[in-house]
């Protein structure tokens, strides 16, 4: 009996199966508005209740749905996922190809449902040269319920790459087995001249064995591909908190925020707002949480290549004890710790 519990414990989160850090749950840091995204699309209902930890993995058929929608990056990718996409971005190629398993079409990487596949992913692959999504049926599939969850991956891919680039870069479309796979120029050359790529080819194969369990190391990788991109490529689309002037930087938002995408900084008698697009998931945590109704909602942002965040300027005052900002115009001198520190004293 002990041995099949033991067997039962190493293989019941696999290869195949998604890990949950409860910890970065949106319902576990808040508690005025449940999200609740990962148990409405588990098509087992196999997520009981994940800011508690609570998911029966002998449900899960590692479709990795909940890692796509959550915005909280509370689900990684799972260790087949990962390392299938570390080898797509360490082979050095300028296109590849991602099928749904329903499909009996040739593929670089096939998933359960492209639905379950998150848009940072999809737009790494694209940034390399080329990308090719084929599907199955649809609307006969058993798995249709995710087709929602494809079509705002795919939206959300459009919008970070731009219409032009989209276009130019990514191709949607159902493929049966032995129709084949079309091999451009540059691919078709690539093979006589592998032995010249030489240190780009070695960067980009390090920084595929860099990429983390979690979403954000994809992010990461896209900002460093960015960087190398050609002087006058259009922007690229992200989202951010939209701080209003009711802010004046109280820091909550900056210590809840699931994705450490927001940071207060000081600087002189001035406070301002730093956000980070490439960190911003568009959760809006943030916004449920702020006690001054100063964040208005999820904005869409385009930044150039290189550019790594938004500053915004605050209006606040700043404690004259510890340097803290303090809400302008209630006249006060001292933050709010520093104002219970004296009422304590007096006690």
């Amino acid at each position: 009996m002990i041995g099949r519990m033991l067997v039962k414990e190493v293989t019941k989160v696999g290869a195949s199966h998604p890990r949950l850090n409860s910890g970065r749950c949106i319902d576990a840091r808040q508690a005025k508005e449940k999200c609740g995204r990962c148990q409405k699309v588990c098509p087992k209902g196999a997520i009981v209740a994940p800011q508690n930890g609570r998911v029966d993995w002998d449900l899960c058929v590692g479709c990795e749905l909940c890692t796509a929608v959550c915005p909280a990056e509370a689900f990684s990718l799972t260790a087949d996922t990962r390392a299938a996409a570390q080898k797509l971005l360490g082979d050095g190629r300028p296109s590849h190809v991602v099928a749904c398993r329903q499909t009996q079409a040739g593929a670089d990487m096939k998933v359960w449902c492209l639905g379950s596949l998150r848009w940072e992913l999809l737009a790494r692959l694209a940034l390399e040269g080329r990308l090719e999504l084929i599907h199955g049926d649809c609307e006969s599939c058993e798995r249709r319920g995710s087709l929602a969850c494809f079509e705002a991956t795919r939206d959300r891919l459009r919008d970070f790459l731009g219409e032009e680039r989209y276009d130019r870069l990514v191709s949607i479309g159902k493929r049966e087995a032995g129709e084949g796979r079309e091999v451009t120029r540059r691919e078709m050359f690539g093979g006589f001249f592998s032995g010249m790529r030489g240190k780009r080819e070695e960067e980009e194969k390090q920084q595929a064995e860099q990429l983390s369990s979690e979403i954000e190391g994809v992010r990461l990788s896209i900002m460093r591909r960015m960087d190398r991109m050609e002087e006058g490529e259009a922007a690229y689309g992200y989202v951010v908190p939209g701080f209003t002037e009711k802010c004046w930087a109280c820091g909550i938002c900056e210590r809840i925020c699931p994705n450490r995408a927001i940071e207060m900084e000081k600087r002189g008698e001035e406070w301002t707002v730093a956000c980070y697009p490439i960190l911003c998931t568009g959760c809006g945590t943030c916004g449920l949480i702020c006690p001054e109704k100063a964040i208005d909602g999820v904005k869409p942002i385009r930044l150039e290549p290189g550019v790594r965040r938004a500053v915004i300027h605050v209006n606040a005052d700043v404690c004259t004890e510890c340097g803290a900002a303090v809400k302008p115009g209630e006249g006060h001198t001292l933050c709010i710790r520093c104002r219970a520190k004296a009422r304590n004293k007096k006690r």
